[in-house]
């Protein structure tokens, strides 16, 4: 049998991290319906779209995509009918980035809502 070579890092699919948050508690599966009803069924197949964190109780999360199609996933997030409106809080290539973006946003969603109490 032969061994396939591994792909060039130039041939790769690059992919970006979008980090959310919204207002409304929404279950996974919700969030991927609406993604899907607004690309349709090649947009989402293009775009790649996968969810890696996801927090029910906070309406936050990260999704992965490619990074030709960020600003379509972008603009499903910002108008997911199911979950109300999600704000994508940061666009990252580095998944580690995009979890520290997503913990600072919680950080500051906290102090907001305690200052506003």
């Amino acid at each position: 049998m032969v061994k396939l070579k591994p792909l060039l890092p130039v041939l790769k699919e690059k992919k970006r991290y979008l980090v959310f948050r919204g207002s409304r508690g929404t279950s996974k599966q919700e969030l991927l319906r609406g993604l899907f009803s607004w690309l349709g069924v090649r947009g989402f197949a293009k775009a790649g779209v996968q969810v890696v964190v996801f927090n029910e109780r906070s309406c936050s999360g990260i999704i992965r995509c490619s990074a030709q199609h960020v600003d379509e996933v972008r603009i499903a997030l910002c108008s997911h009918p199911l979950a109300g409106p999600l704000r994508v809080v940061a666009v990252s290539g580095i998944l580690k980035k995009a979890k520290e973006a997503l913990s600072l946003s919680g950080a500051l969603n906290r102090s907001v809502s305690k200052a506003n109490a």
